[in-house]
């Protein structure tokens, strides 16, 4: 039998895609969350909103992989016409294997204008303490 991750499950049923569908493609039984987890929130390096007409929060999940103690700092490039926030800023892993969370508020700064518009900016992580102990 096949396992598919659940991340993978709940994006594509994010993305309209109805169990029927899936079940036909995967060829594994598929329930989907009602409503539907946003396709944006799955738990991916990468983040994509479309047709973003106001702020949304988006959830991520970070594993630790390095030896020791270590701290990280959110630098965030701000896309254009953008506002985002990461909370929290900093985080300090202990142990290989560890679990953080972080949030990403992106608001939109100004009105939609009805033109689509893509905009790019950037997440990087900053490794500013390592090797604590």
């Amino acid at each position: 039998m096949i396992l598919i991750p659940k991340d993978i499950i709940d994006y594509l049923c994010g993305t309209g895609a109805i169990p029927n569908q899936l079940e036909s493609i995967l060829g594994v039984s598929v329930t989907c969350k009602y409503p539907p987890t946003p396709a944006y929130n799955l738990n991916y390096p990468s983040i994509g909103v479309a047709n973003m007409l106001r702020s949304v929060s988006i959830r991520r999940t970070m594993t630790y992989y390095g030896k020791g103690p270590t701290v990280y700092i959110a630098n965030v490039e701000q896309p254009k016409g953008m506002k985002v926030v990461v909370t929290p800023p900093k985080v300090k892993f202990g142990n290989y294997g560890e679990k953080m969370s972080f949030k990403v508020e992106i608001t939109p700064r100004k009105n939609h204008s009805g033109n689509i518009e893509f905009v790019f900016g950037a997440l990087i992580w900053d490794n500013v303490y390592w090797n604590l102990a």
